[in-house]
């Protein structure tokens, strides 16, 4: 009996890309859509699964998430958007492809501040330096920014 050792084929994966637009800023937690096919229909064998794998962008260390027989993976309860994905094929053997390109994801980092403020406690109005989309229910927010460096200026640029 001749033993298979010849590994199956590598998957091409697609990642549904957030549309920043209408991202759901408020969200307790996020998800990433994966699937994934073959370029050469001569590819597609029986009897196969795939192995998900998972780095937070900016990493170079992948670990495998799921193992599964399906042509697509959600990867949810996410705190952040920001991961790459690769996946691999494993044939009826347990021979193993190499790993597809890998597919990335981002946040959608938006901050912007009120170009002046008045804080004068007179009105009420414009007198703390609140970020846009601060407000509840607004599809853009500064969840995901990391850092802000700020100067403030009084009317004479001092």
């Amino acid at each position: 009996m001749i033993r298979d050792i010849r590994p199956p084929c590598s998957p091409t994966v697609t990642i549904d890309l957030t549309d920043c637009n209408v991202f759901n800023c408020t969200a307790d937690d996020y998800y990433n859509r994966l699937s994934w096919h073959f370029e050469d229909p001569g590819c597609e064998e029986m009897d196969i699964s795939y192995r998900v794998y998972a780095a937070p962008v900016g990493s170079e260390e992948f670990t495998e998430i799921a193992n599964i027989a399906e042509t697509s993976f959600q990867h949810a309860n996410l705190s952040t958007l920001a991961y790459c994905y690769r996946v691999a094929t494993v044939d009826a053997s347990g021979n193993l492809s190499d790993l597809s390109a890998p597919v990335c994801n981002d946040n959608c980092p938006w901050f912007e501040l009120p170009n002046i403020i008045t804080p004068d406690d007179r009105n009420g109005i414009n007198d703390q330096l609140i970020s846009f989309g601060s407000e509840s229910g607004t599809t853009r927010c500064a969840r995901s920014v990391k850092e802000v460096k700020l100067k403030i200026l009084n009317r004479w640029g001092m």
